[in-house]
């Protein structure tokens, strides 16, 4: 009865969050609607969404004009009915992937990750197992990543929000702001801890509280954020890596924007704000997960290379050597936004992929 009520509360806050009939409801569509992954591009370098013609959507400029007429009280508002938002699309992305992973699929997953061996290791069918594997669920990826796509718009938004938060903090805190900065910095290290332990009621109440004021002042990056406290789905890193190879035939690594972009914007969900999604997901549960990850996509990355190397007759522009620089950005990217040292990825890869990705 109490998870009932639990969730009927959850569907009228998000009502209520979307509602057109309040000021923050109607602006947060707005925002929503303006960097929607399937028609923007988020670029980092110009700190903003960006339409097929170059033209800005959303940006800086917005959010300073937002911050003249709300102030940081009405940022810290907006950012909370965000944070409503990525909870909710965490919590049903979580779901749908528990879901994917049924009876019937347990068995084969069991024997996908059998075949495709430990991170270490190539497969002993070479760079074909990873093509098999991706069809064998291709009809899932579609839903994840407009699932994952979400979480990750949403999650930039935030950031903006928060660097316009952080900004106005630091002029009127000055150094007591880095003095707080280290103490969440610290809280955060041994959160997990103290959540598991059996910590006098006083110190729950105390993260419970630092965690709520943490929206308000913006010094905690939503990157970082944990908002789901969930067992994580069977075979998730595996998957998630099985998904991050099924996509990269969809971008192309531009290097003017520095970025992964599709020629075929309509059909492709922006890759800034898939990489974050997904990256989100991972940090929810234990770091083990994302170190897993990235050694699964290093080995996509060592199998390619090597499925290259030993055919002297391939085609100038085959699919498993135009894909290994692009998975090492998607990599690097995943380290950038996750806050995850670039080292764990570079001491891992093969000199060749790293050197065809600097060129």
């Amino acid at each position: 009865m109490a998870c009932m009520q639990k969730s009927a509360n959850v569907v009228k806050q998000l009502n209520n969050v979307y509602s057109p009939s309040t000021f923050f409801g109607n602006l947060l569509q707005h925002i929503v609607r303006l960097t929607n992954p399937s028609h923007s591009m988020f670029i980092e370098a110009m700190i903003g969404w960006f339409d097929a013609g170059g033209h800005e959507l959303l940006g800086m400029r917005f959010f300073n004009l937002l911050e003249l007429c709300v102030g940081q009280v009405g940022l810290a508002c907006l950012d909370s009915l965000v944070h409503i938002l990525i909870k909710h699309s965490m919590e049903n992305t979580v779901k749908g992937l528990h879901t994917l992973v049924d009876a019937k699929r347990q068995g084969d997953l069991t024997k996908m990750d059998d075949l495709l061996g430990p991170p270490m290791s190539i497969p002993l069918m070479g760079w074909l197992s990873y093509k098999q594997m991706v069809k064998m669920l291709h009809s899932s990826w579609g839903s994840l990543v407009e699932k994952l796509a979400t979480i990750g718009q949403l999650q930039l938004v935030r950031t903006l929000i928060s660097f316009k938060l952080r900004s106005a903090c630091k002029i009127k805190a000055n150094t007591i702001t880095s003095a707080v900065e280290v103490l969440v910095s610290s809280l955060y290290m041994h959160k997990r801890v103290f959540e598991r332990g059996d910590e006098d009621e006083t110190v729950r109440f105390f993260l419970h509280n630092i965690k709520e004021k943490q929206n308000f002042c913006g010094l905690f990056s939503p990157f970082q954020v944990i908002y789901i406290s969930e067992d994580p789905p069977m075979f998730l890193t595996r998957l998630l890596s099985l998904f991050s190879i099924s996509q990269l035939s969809r971008y192309v690594l531009d290097v003017h924007l520095g970025n992964l972009t599709s020629p075929l914007k309509r059909s492709t969900a922006d890759f800034s704000a898939v990489i974050i999604g997904l990256g989100t997901i991972l940090r929810q549960f234990d770091s083990f997960y994302m170190t897993q990850y990235i050694q699964f996509m290093v080995q996509y990355i060592r199998t390619a290379e090597a499925a290259f190397n030993a055919t002297t007759e391939t085609p100038k522009g085959a699919t498993h050597s135009s894909e290994a620089p692009k998975a090492v950005f998607w990599l690097m990217s995943l380290c950038k936004y996750m806050d995850v040292s670039g080292d764990v990825v570079e001491s891992c890869l093969p000199a060749s992929a790293l050197a065809i990705l600097q060129s």
